[in-house]
């Protein structure tokens, strides 16, 4: 897929102060707009490179309900919530056990030490490892879990799924797509209504959905019948649901790093940012910043 100019400048630039100046811009911008309606929002920090105090500072200003969306992804959900013993968790399923007792539980760098080893598992383009902020990475980790769960379907699951999303018929060539693997499918979508800006978390909801009753997999929240439903996607489990699904058919070996459970951490923290993002009416604004 080609980038262009512009995406390369916030992609690929190579000096943090590229970053910085764009952070800047962002800021000033946002003094003129209307106060964030949700309190999580000042933490979501979506041009920034997470570090231990971003991770942190999100983590403890979670809301009951999705402190235990949290919980749930990393299968903790009848814990406690408390944001040291995430982080712990977080470390543990991304390390091999030999190197877990030797590694930092609580002060690691998220975006170094988690996110770009994660990006590397789902083999995300370089380019974005090396340069994108930590929001932008995440989004790229979700395209990456897409492209596994669409490579595990048939070509007629992908064409059911796809006239499920898309009841206005406004999709061309569905049965072309179905037969396309993954990434480029998912090039292909881009370029549609469905997966552009916001649309692509409502779609990806129903995706999975639709994805998770072909394979068979009975879902355990009733909330998912109406998985296209904004609130299914940003207030629902749909981050560690999709890893599980691109979990299928994978080859996890005892005492290695997790990367699928990982991922299903990663996925929904990112989903919670969009909530966050949308409720303070600045996620547009985010998604075209980054050329989303």
């Amino acid at each position: 897929m080609s980038i262009s100019r512009r995406q390369a400048l916030i992609v690929g630039g190579s000096t943090v102060g590229l970053f910085a100046l764009g952070y800047g811009g962002y800021k000033f911008l946002g003094q003129n707009k209307a106060q964030p309606t949700d309190p999580l929002y000042p933490y979501v920090k979506p041009m920034l490179f997470w570090s231990a105090n971003e991770l942190t500072d999100f983590l403890s200003h979670l809301d009951g309900a999705r402190q235990k969306l949290v919980l749930a992804s990393i299968q903790k959900e009848n814990d406690t919530f408390n944001a040291d013993e995430v982080k712990k968790q977080v470390q543990w399923l991304a390390s091999n056990v030999a190197t877990y007792p030797f590694k930092d539980k609580v002060g690691y760098h998220y975006h170094d030490e988690i996110l770009k080893w994660l990006a590397n598992e789902y083999h995300v383009q370089g380019n974005y490892i090396n340069a994108a902020p930590t929001f932008l990475l995440e989004r790229k980790i979700l395209d990456a879990l897409f492209v596994e769960i669409w490579d595990k379907l048939t070509p007629d699951q992908r064409k059911k799924i796809l006239e499920a999303i898309d009841k206005q018929g406004d999709i061309k060539d569905k049965a072309g797509i179905a037969l396309a693997g993954g990434s480029v499918a998912l090039a292909a979508l881009s370029a549609t209504a469905y997966f552009a800006g916001f649309a692509f978390y409502t779609s990806i909801s129903a995706f999975t959905f639709e994805a998770a009753g072909l394979l068979g997999i009975t879902l355990p929240f009733a909330g998912y019948a109406g998985a296209s439903a904004t609130a299914a996607v940003l207030t629902g489990p749909v981050g560690w649901t999709i890893a599980g699904l691109a979990l299928l058919g994978s080859t996890i070996l005892l005492g290695r790093a997790n990367y699928a459970k990982t991922a299903a951490f990663v996925t929904q923290l990112h989903l919670i940012k969009v909530d966050a993002l949308k409720k303070s009416g600045r996620l547009d604004e985010v998604l075209s910043g980054l050329h989303l």
